[in-house]
């Protein structure tokens, strides 16, 4: 038995089974997009960065985490606060006590003893500077009166000398004279009397210069005994005064050694009485590693920590030594607190959800000993604020992204591929305009 097919019935089959025009433009539409559209985002813009991970931390030094360490050796008496505890400037800590009670007490009495010992030595010193005063004086008096003898005695031998030039004018005179008469007696125009008043005069004149004589070397026999009275006061007053001075000298460095001796002294007993201890600034105290009412701890040992009140937050990123060269002071910074609801794209960050502002404040000279550089971060003011420090908390791990130049999608991942760095225009430029701010 034959089965007859008709036309009709076999064309509206053949219409089902093949695929609808609509279903044919969609697929193509498809197929063209899956090719053409990575291809056209080749070409959007891209934001390069460097990605960095790091910590929040504290701006100033004196905001960071604190470990209180044991300022004397001794035993720990009192606790006054828990870990935990908000505590503030000045607030007492802990008390702590010598093993031994009486070793403050024997400590201040030698001080004691070291001050009446300096007491008593600088006494000796002034009286010896007193003394040194005195010697100086007296020397001076006894020079001066020892110049002024020798200046009298020089004035005797300068009237000595005229007083000889006089006698030996009328030395000469009286023994011309006497020439003249004994002359004149010859030719009998003189007497004999004349002669002999002659002879008189000239043997007057003669005792006379050789007084004047004598009295020239006595003067200056006198002038050679002041000039050494002169020199022997001056030896001996100079001597004495040596040996005072010396004396100085001595008190001077056993004044100093006493000094020395009160200086560790009074360093010693402020160590004793600083038995309390006290918060150096607001914070809340963290960890309390001393537990024992009466442990032993010893000068320096950390007794605990305080974290203070964080009101210079910043964020410590880690980069990599092959990007740290490419950021600058004031580069902009997206970071994603941990916590923190966040949605982020790396290359456009206005699209980013939940990441806040930075800016680079300084990069490390050095590396931190891993080959990674230490990159400071600190809040944009023309950004969103940060989240309080109820969320931010120093130590919360943080991600971050150093934006750097726009560049293609295509370009960024071709660099990556070949592992080059990123774009140097940025950080060269803003060096530029750092070095050259006066074109």
């Amino acid at each position: 038995m034959s089965v007859i097919i008709e036309p009709k019935q076999t064309n509206l089959k053949f219409k089902l089974l093949k695929t609808p025009a609509y279903v044919r433009r969609l697929t193509y539409v498809l197929a063209w997009s899956i090719v053409v559209l990575p291809l056209l985002m080749l070409f959007l813009p891209w934001l390069q960065n460097i990605q960095g991970t790091g910590t929040i931390t504290a701006f100033q030094p004196t905001d960071r985490i604190q470990t209180i360490n044991a300022p004397i050796d001794g035993l720990v008496s009192k606790w006054h606060i828990a870990e935990g505890a908000v505590v503030k400037t000045g607030d007492l800590l802990l008390e702590i006590r010598d093993v031994d009670p009486n070793f403050s007490k024997r400590l201040q009495e030698q001080l004691d003893n070291n001050r009446a010992k300096q007491q008593a030595k600088q006494d000796e010193l002034a009286s010896y500077e007193l003394q040194v005063q005195n010697y100086q004086t007296v020397r001076d008096s006894r020079i001066s009166a020892a110049n002024f003898k020798r200046d009298m005695a020089r004035q005797k031998v300068v009237s000595a000398i005229q007083a000889i030039a006089a006698a030996e004018a009328t030395f000469e005179a009286s023994r011309f004279q006497l020439e003249r008469m004994q002359r004149l007696l010859k030719d009998g125009l003189v007497s004999q009397r004349d002669v002999e008043l002659a002879e008189r005069d000239n043997t007057i004149a003669s005792r006379n210069l050789a007084s004047s004589k004598a009295i020239l070397d006595a003067a200056k026999a006198e002038e050679s005994s002041t000039l050494a009275e002169v020199s022997q006061f001056g030896a001996d007053a100079q001597g004495s005064i040596q040996a005072a001075k010396a004396q100085i000298n001595k008190l001077k460095s056993e004044y100093a050694e006493i000094a020395n001796t009160i200086n560790d002294a009074q360093v010693n007993v402020a160590r004793q009485s600083a038995q309390k201890v006290y918060a150096p600034n607001d914070g809340v105290v963290f960890r309390v590693p001393v537990n024992s009412p009466s442990q032993l701890v010893s000068r320096g040992q950390a007794l605990l920590t305080i974290v203070p009140e964080n009101n210079s937050r910043a964020v410590i990123l880690q980069v990599q030594g092959l990007n740290a060269p490419l950021i600058t002071p004031g580069s902009k910074v997206r970071l994603q607190f941990e916590g923190w609801p966040v949605v982020q794209v790396s290359g456009w960050p206005k699209m980013a959800y939940g990441t806040f502002g930075g800016k680079v404040s300084f990069v490390d000279p050095a590396d931190s000993g891993d080959g990674r550089f230490r990159v400071m971060v600190v809040p944009d003011e023309t950004e969103q604020k940060w989240p309080s420090s109820r969320f931010l908390r120093q130590g919360s791990a943080v991600q971050g992204w150093v934006l750097l130049n726009e560049v293609s999608i295509g370009y960024e991942i071709w660099r990556i591929l070949n592992g080059f760095p990123p774009n140097l225009v940025a950080a060269t430029t803003a060096t530029d305009e750092t070095s050259n701010p006066n074109p």
